[in-house]
C-alpha cells in the first residue's frame, strides 16, 4: 500500500530527497572538471529547497570499451568499431551515459512533483549531454524513508528545526534518533 505524503511540509516539497546519483559512462566521457561541474549542478537541484548539500551524492563509474552493449553492439562506437570512427557515413557514437538516481529520504507526493523534478533534471542534463554528443538516459527510483540512516542516525523530518540545522552546518548534527 502506497503511503500518502503531503505535498508540502513547511514549504519544503517532497521531491527534494537524499539522492544518490550513479553516473555510468562508456569510457571517459567527462573530464574531472566536467564531473565537478555536473555534481555541482545536480546538488543545486536539491539545495534550492533547501536541503543539506551533503545529502547529495554523485558517483561516476567509467566502463571499459566492450563492457556495455546496446542492441548487441558495444556502446561508444558505431557498428562495433573499436576506434569510434565513422562507418558508412554514420556519425560516430562518442559514448553512452546512464544516470541512475536513488531517492532515499522522501518520495514524490504526486505527478506534479515528479514532472517538476524531471524538468529540473532535463534543464541540467540536456545541454551537457547534447554538447558531448552522447546517447543518454536516466531513471529515478524511490526507497522508503524509514529504511534510511546517515552515520547510524535517522535524519530529521523535512522542514524541521533539526533539518534546518543540518542545512546550516552541512553535516550530521547531534546524535539524532537511533533506532
Amino acid at each position: 500500500m502506497a503511503r500518502k505524503i503531503s505535498q508540502k511540509r513547511n514549504n519544503v516539497c517532497d521531491y527534494t530527497t537524499m539522492p544518490l546519483w550513479d553516473v555510468h559512462t562508456t569510457g571517459p566521457v567527462f573530464a574531472a572538471e566536467e564531473k565537478q561541474e555536473l555534481a555541482e549542478q545536480i546538488t543545486k537541484i536539491y539545495t534550492a529547497t533547501p536541503l543539506p548539500a551533503f545529502y547529495v551524492r554523485v558517483r561516476f563509474t567509467e566502463h571499459a570499451p566492450g563492457t556495455t552493449f546496446s542492441g548487441g553492439e558495444p556502446d561508444g562506437s558505431p557498428q562495433g568499431s573499436p576506434d569510434g570512427e565513422t562507418v558508412s557515413g554514420e556519425t560516430a557514437n562518442t559514448g553512452f551515459v546512464h544516470l541512475q538516481v536513488w531517492h532515499l529520504a522522501r518520495n514524490f507526493s504526486g505527478s506534479e512533483h515528479k514532472e517538476r523534478f524531471l524538468r529540473k533534471v532535463d534543464k541540467v542534463l540536456t545541454p551537457i549531454m547534447e554538447a558531448k554528443g552522447v546517447d543518454w538516459e536516466y531513471t529515478v527510483d524511490e526507497s522508503l524513508r524509514d529504511l534510511w540512516k546517515i552515520n547510524g542516525v535517522v535524519p530529521p523530518e523535512a522542514g524541521s528545526e533539526g533539518e534546518k540545522e543540518w542545512v546550516r552546518e552541512n553535516r550530521v548534527v547531534g546524535r539524532g534518533e537511533k533506532l
